[in-house]
């Protein structure tokens, strides 16, 4: 019995000695894992049963209205349609210049930015790779490519808002004929003029326009040269998108009876009549099958709009205005019906 006592604690002791090495053994293991892991996606690619799986960074700089559900829908949309892809979002407010240019510069060389903000750092760190923006107008986007193309850096995308023909696509099926529209540029967009002159000439429509100086006010515009029923085209500008400017500039135009159509979402929930939108999952879907051409090296395209698009109404303007009538479906029905055979006039050209 003395001898089993003295013996115990040390059969404890050695016991406990094994747990403490298998412990010690399990973590290293752990960690191992997790650095291999870390190391992979740093060099981008990521091995997963034994296949390749390339990993590109997909950075943005908010988590707000727009941005957040774009994140998720675009992380939905690799996993369903593009498994050998794998999104590996970064938030750029936790990133210095010298960690975004290390992770632009690491295989296969090609990013998403989310925003305005994302898409000028991520240019300025001046890599090789191929970046595709989201959530930035045409304005924007359109000069951020021509100014970095004489660099030999090149940038793809969707632009943020809807394309003007669209927006006289819904200005004729609101159904006031003939459709007499309007719109404001301002100096930066001015050059844009020749093109929507002539899409309104194609489209039969007339169209009023002012070029807008620094000191000048679109509501003076309206209140001189609109006239009753004409419709005011909104253009993605960001000299006009403040939101105390847009709610003078809706005031003006209900006031003389201009109709307002938006190219966003946010242009309805500011006051716009109606706007034709890009929807969150459109987008998403046909940015992922863009990105995985642009990463695959298969295919690069210039900025452009958005193939799907769909009509939001404001129904409170809509009332007032005496539209009750007026359904976003309906419309949107219209819309792509009035390019389908649009596109089949073409073709038959």
């Amino acid at each position: 019995m003395q001898l089993k006592s003295t013996l115990l604690p040390k059969v404890c002791l050695l016991a406990l000695s094994s747990a403490l090495l298998c412990l010690s053994t399990s973590l290293y293991a752990v960690e191992q894992k997790a650095t291999n892991s870390f190391n992979s996606r740093a060099s981008g690619f990521q091995i997963q049963k034994g296949a390749d799986k390339k990993v590109f960074p997909v950075l943005y700089d908010s988590f707000d209205d727009r941005a957040s559900p774009l994140i998720k829908t675009l992380n939905n949309w690799f996993s369903q349609k593009e498994p050998s892809l794998s999104p590996l979002f970064r938030d750029l407010r936790q990133m210095t210049d010298a960690q975004i240019e290390q992770t632009l510069s690491s295989p296969p060389h090609c990013a998403v930015t989310i925003g305005l903000t994302s898409t000028r750092r991520a240019l300025a760190a001046r890599t090789r790779s191929k970046l595709y923006s989201l959530l930035v107008s045409k304005e924007e986007l359109d000069g951020l490519a021509r100014t970095y193309q004489q660099l030999s850096l090149y940038i793809s995308g969707i632009y943020e808002e809807q394309s003007f023909i669209r927006q006289l696509y819904l200005a004729q099926a609101l159904g006031t004929t003939p459709v007499k529209a309007i719109i404001l540029l301002d100096q930066k967009n001015r050059f844009y003029l020749p093109e929507l002159l002539d899409i309104a000439a194609k489209e039969s429509v007339s169209l009023k326009y002012k070029i807008l100086r620094r000191p000048e006010s679109p509501n003076d515009f309206i209140d001189t040269l609109a006239e009753k029923n004409d419709y005011l085209l909104l253009q993605n500008q960001s000299s006009q998108s403040s939101d105390a400017k847009m709610a003078n500039l809706v005031l003006s135009a209900y006031r003389n009876n201009v109709r307002l159509i938006g190219s966003r979402t946010s242009d309805t929930a500011a006051g716009a009549l109606a706007s034709v939108y890009t929807p969150t999952n459109a987008l998403a879907q046909q940015a992922v099958a863009e990105i995985s051409e642009l990463c695959e090296q298969k295919k690069f395209r210039p900025p452009h709009y958005a193939k799907r698009y769909a009509v939001n109404l404001n129904r409170k303007i809509a009332d007032n205005l005496g539209l009750s009538r007026l359904r976003a479906e309906s419309l949107t029905q219209h819309l792509n019906l009035m390019d389908r055979n649009k596109q089949q006039g073409l073709s038959n050209e």
